[in-house]
């Protein structure tokens, strides 16, 4: 089966169609001519907190950047028009809520306006780390904070903080960082769309793809992703080969040898009916997620000033790693050098969770570095950041 060709761009031959649809149904790419969000589903939109006067509020916000000119430009290109397509119509409510929240905070910073950060919430894979960036910088202000935005950073570098703030009379620096899907969570979706077929199935099994030598040797280094992606074709026709054969066979329950891919494993089924599971990249360790959150917090200590005044690293997880396994391994790591941590006083790491009327509620878990003594007023900060 061959793998779906990915589309940056829309062929030519469609884009003049896109390019009609854009100026008919999309309004010519002003959302604000008929936002189907200010007249539908407001039971739905007043119980996740989203009433009609702050969805009006959040339209006047998104307006601000995503101008008809800017909403045409990303509605002609598949990959970006994801980020204003639920502006002019969905499905669900649930799809346009992202957007609104993106909205309010806009709306929050006003007048305020930062370019870079602007055109990064127009970028895909830009979009989440902006968005929470643009979260924190509305959240100080709605604490009603003094913020400053990009203030001096170290003297031996160009790097600056996100944001400074002023709590109790004290200069605070905060860096924000978004933990994005991992190079190994691209690759497992990549190898999981184009490997995982019913054309692997075999009537009355549940049949599992393992990896083997080829791939477990380059998991490890992201420049080597790409060997594995260039070979999917290939691992492809070897597994189908390879099922086909034990179909054929009618071979008993085990694992059968896909060298040098991997292997077949043939086991009873468990859930009622045939299944076919892609496991060719395993899921990533606990320890390497919380690796990741830890290198991010270094990261943020070199845009912080010695001696400037506290500095926060704020980092947004997305829940993809347990705070037990990112705090063991960051006092690990400052125990053996401290000096890569030195600029830090605290560490708020932001994770979510949804209640049962499906509200995403959110908390803050902060780490204290050795050095600095969290006060309480700090933790109400890590709180109005977090919210």
């Amino acid at each position: 089966m061959p793998r779906p060709v990915r589309f940056t761009e829309f062929p030519d031959d469609l884009l003049a169609d896109v390019q009609r649809r854009i100026a008919g149904e999309y309004h010519a790419g002003d959302f604000t001519q008929s936002p189907w969000f200010l007249t539908s589903w407001h039971e739905q939109f007043d119980a996740w907190g989203m009433p009609l006067s702050a969805r009006v509020r959040a339209m006047q916000g998104l307006a601000r950047v995503y101008t008809p000119e800017v909403c045409r430009r990303l509605l002609s290109k598949p990959i970006y028009a994801g980020i204003v397509s639920p502006l002019f119509s969905a499905h669900w409510p649930g799809m346009v809520m992202t957007a609104l929240q993106v909205g309010l905070d806009l709306a929050e910073i006003a007048p305020a306006r930062d370019d870079q950060l602007f055109a990064r919430l127009c970028e895909a894979r830009e979009y989440f780390g902006a968005v929470t960036e643009l979260h924190v910088w509305a959240n100080i202000l709605r604490a009603g904070l003094r913020a400053f935005r990009d203030p001096p950073g170290p003297l031996d570098s160009k790097k600056t903080p996100d944001f400074g703030a002023i709590l109790g009379g004290r200069p605070y620096f905060i860096e924000v960082k978004a933990s994005h899907r991992s190079a190994w969570e691209r690759l497992a979706e990549e190898v999981k769309d184009s490997i995982e077929s019913s054309d692997m199935m075999i009537e009355g099994y549940d049949v599992e793809l393992l990896p083997g030598r080829f791939i477990l040797e380059r998991l490890d280094r992201v420049e080597a992703h790409s060997e594995i992606v260039a070979a999917l074709d290939a691992i492809e026709r070897a597994f189908l080969g390879r099922v086909v054969e034990l179909r054929e066979q009618k071979a008993p329950v085990g694992a059968y040898e896909v060298a040098p891919y991997g292997a077949v494993r043939i086991s009873p089924v468990s859930y009622g009916k045939a299944s076919v599971t892609c496991s060719l990249i395993p899921d990533p360790t606990p320890e390497r997620d919380a690796k990741r959150i830890v290198s991010l917090v270094s990261d943020c200590e070199g845009h912080i000033r010695s001696g400037s005044g506290p500095g926060v690293a704020f980092i947004e997880t997305a829940n993809r790693a347990d705070w037990r396994y990112v705090e063991a391994l960051l006092r690990e790591r400052i125990a053996l050098h401290p000096m890569r941590f030195q600029t830090l006083s605290f560490v708020c790491l932001r994770y979510f969770r949804r209640e049962v009327g499906r509200e995403v509620v959110h908390e803050p878990h902060l780490i204290s570095m050795p050095w600095h003594r969290l006060t309480r007023a700090e933790a109400r900060l890590a709180r109005w950041l977090t919210a």
